[in-house]
C-alpha cells in the first residue's frame, strides 16, 4: 500500500489548525491553544489596576473592558498597586509619595474616596497588594532598606486602619495579594483557606494558612511562552475554585487561570501596560453597596401606633420602597445617607401580632428582608398618677379606682402641683405661678407601671 503523499498531510494539518481557531475564536481564554477553558468563571468580574494609565479596569469574564476609572484626581502619580473588594466597595493601595490605602465608591464615572489610611507601618517601605477576607483588610509591604523595614504582611481593622497583626515574610520581594476561601470538590480536594501572595524573585505563590496559622509555599508561578525570564507575578485573586494570576512583564502581560494546585488552566494575553493587582468578584461595583438591612429601631410597635422608624444598612438610594407587611402603612421615607433612612409608619388596629418581615426593594428590583420588627398589643396600664392642684401627687389603681399612694410635693417646691409627666424612666413635676422650674423627681415606692 502506498503511503499518503505529503500534500495530504499538509492539508489535514492546515484544516485542523483552521478548525482550532474557528472553535476558539469566541473564547478569550482559549487563545493560548488550551481547548478546555470551561473552568473559567462565567459569571463575575475582574477588577484590575493598570499603572501605565493610572486606572482601575473592570472586565467581564470574556475580558471585555466594561469600565475604566482614572485615578488622576485621587493620586496623580503612578504609584497605584493593588486592588481588593470588601463586599461593598473597592479598596486601592498606593506606594511612593501617596503611600495610602483607600476605600472608594465606584458608582459614578469618577471614583470617590470613602476612607483613607496611611500604609503600614507609618508610611514606610513600599505597600503592594491588598486583600479582604470578609472581616479584615490585609496589606503587603515589600520592605525598605532606607527605613530598615522588612517585608511583612499586615492585618488591619478596616474601620480605623489600625494594625491588628504583623506577620514577617521570609521571601525577598512579595508583590500581589489575595484571599482564598476554597470550595472543595466532591473528593474534598481544594486549596487552603487563607491569604496568598506572589514573590517576583522566587517566582512562587505563598500562603498564610488560616487553619494552621503558618506560612508555606503554595505553587510555582506559571511560565510565559517567552520563557521563565518573563515571570513577574504582580497580582493574584481567587473565586474559591480557581486562582487568577496577573503576570506583568514586557511582552508577557497575561492573566492566568490556575487550578487549586497551581496548574495552568488557561491564559489570556492582556492588552495593557503594567497591569498590577487583580480581584475577582461576582458583584458589579457600579451598583454601589449591595442592599442590606442591619438594624431596625425601634424594633417594635403597638396596635394603632404612629412611629418614626430608623433603619440602618447599606445601599440606600432614591427609588427604594419599604414594606412593613399587611396593615402597616408607610406614610413617608427619608434617606439620610446610603447607610441610614427614616420611615414614618402607622400600625392598624387589625395588624397581625408578632414578628414580621420588613422588606426594602431598590430601583433595580433587588429586595432584602429583615424579620426584626414586632407588632404588640396596646400596653396594659395598671396605675395613673395625677396632681390635685394643691401639694399632692396621687397614685390611682385603675381596676378599682383606689388611691394606693400619695406624696406631698412641698419638699420639691413651695408652689402647688400644676402638671406631672413620666418619660418611661423618670417623673417630672411642673409647679404653678411663681416657680418657673421643671423638676425631675423620684417617687418612694419606685412603682412606675403608669
Amino acid at each position: 500500500m502506498k503511503k499518503p503523499c505529503m500534500k495530504i498531510y499538509l492539508f489535514i494539518a492546515v484544516f485542523a489548525l483552521i478548525n482550532s481557531f474557528a472553535f476558539q475564536g469566541c473564547e478569550p481564554f482559549g487563545n493560548d491553544g488550551i481547548t478546555n477553558p470551561s473552568d473559567v468563571a462565567k459569571k463575575g468580574f475582574f477588577y484590575m489596576t493598570e499603572r501605565a494609565s493610572n486606572s482601575v479596569l473592570m472586565l467581564n469574564y470574556d475580558m471585555s473592558e466594561l469600565k475604566r476609572w482614572s485615578l488622576n484626581t485621587i493620586a496623580p502619580d503612578t504609584s497605584l498597586q493593588g486592588v481588593t473588594f470588601d463586599g461593598q466597595y473597592l479598596w486601592l493601595s498606593f506606594s511612593g509619595n501617596v503611600d495610602k490605602i483607600l476605600q472608594v465608591n465606584a458608582e459614578a464615572d469618577t471614583l470617590s474616596v470613602l476612607k483613607s489610611f496611611d500604609a503600614p507601618p507609618t508610611r514606610q517601605g513600599t505597600i503592594r497588594g491588598i486583600a479582604h477576607d470578609g472581616q479584615y483588610l490585609w496589606a503587603l509591604n515589600s520592605g525598605s532598606l532606607t527605613y530598615s523595614v522588612l517585608p511583612s504582611l499586615y492585618k488591619l481593622d478596616p474601620l480605623t486602619g489600625a494594625t491588628v497583626q504583623t506577620i514577617p515574610l521570609s521571601t525577598p520581594d512579595p508583590r500581589g495579594l489575595g484571599f482564598n476561601n476554597p470550595s472543595l470538590d466532591v473528593y474534598g480536594r481544594g486549596s487552603a483557606r487563607g491569604i496568598y501572595y506572589t514573590d517576583i524573585t522566587k517566582d512562587k505563590v505563598y500562603c498564610y494558612n488560616f487553619d494552621k496559622l503558618l506560612l508555606d509555599s503554595a505553587f510555582s508561578c506559571p511560565k510565559p511562552p517567552m520563557g521563565a525570564f518573563n515571570i513577574y507575578a504582580t497580582g493574584i485573586s481567587s473565586d474559591g475554585k480557581n486562582f487568577y494570576l496577573v503576570n506583568s512583564s514586557d511582552g508577557a502581560d497575561h492573566l492566568y487561570t490556575l487550578d487549586y494546585t497551581g496548574k495552568e488552566v488557561s491564559r489570556y494575553d492582556l492588552p495593557y501596560q503594567y497591569p498590577q493587582g487583580v480581584v475577582w468578584s461576582s458583584y458589579d461595583v457600579r451598583d454601589g453597596a449591595p442592599l442590606a438591612i442591619s438594624k431596625i429601631s425601634p424594633a417594635k410597635g403597638a396596635l394603632r401606633d404612629t412611629l418614626l422608624i430608623q433603619i440602618s444598612g447599606a445601599g440606600f438610594k432614591s427609588g427604594i420602597k419599604i414594606n412593613f407587611g399587611d396593615n402597616i402603612r408607610v406614610d413617608s421615607t427619608l434617606i439620610i445617607n446610603s447607610n441610614q433612612l427614616l420611615a414614618y409608619i402607622r400600625i392598624d388596629s387589625s395588624a397581625t401580632l408578632g414578628l414580621r418581615n420588613i422588606s426594602i426593594t431598590n430601583a433595580k428590583g433587588t429586595t432584602v428582608t429583615n424579620n426584626g420588627f414586632e407588632v404588640k398589643t396596646l400596653p396594659i396600664i395598671d396605675y395613673v398618677y395625677f396632681g390635685d392642684g394643691a401639694f399632692y401627687i396621687y397614685k390611682l389603681r385603675i381596676k378599682d379606682s383606689t388611691i394606693v399612694s400619695f406624696w406631698n410635693t412641698k419638699a420639691v417646691s413651695t408652689e402647688v402641683v400644676s402638671g406631672i409627666a413620666y418619660d418611661g424612666k423618670n417623673f417630672w413635676l411642673s409647679p404653678s405661678t411663681k416657680d418657673k422650674n421643671i423638676y425631675k423627681i423620684s417617687l418612694p415606692d419606685g412603682d412606675t407601671n403608669a
